[in-house]
């Protein structure tokens, strides 16, 4: 019984994590979108033609996990 106790907490604690990783691969896949149609109807502009990312900071676990 202990082991299903310790999976449910995991699983608690690992779903706000997952949830802003899911958030910044959606607003990553958005800003590709935009950047790939911005080369299509755009010049030639170097400075213009980087590709923009959201970043999440990493943050690790105070505590072992197994």
């Amino acid at each position: 019984m202990q082991s299903l106790n310790e999976a449910q907490l995991l699983i608690h604690k690992l779903s706000r994590p997952i949830g802003e990783i899911v958030t910044l691969i959606q607003e990553n896949i958005l800003l590709a979108k935009k950047y790939k149609e911005k080369l299509v109807n755009s010049s030639d502009d170097r400075d213009s033609n980087r590709i923009p990312q959201k970043t999440g900071a990493f943050i690790p676990l105070r505590e072992r996990l197994t």
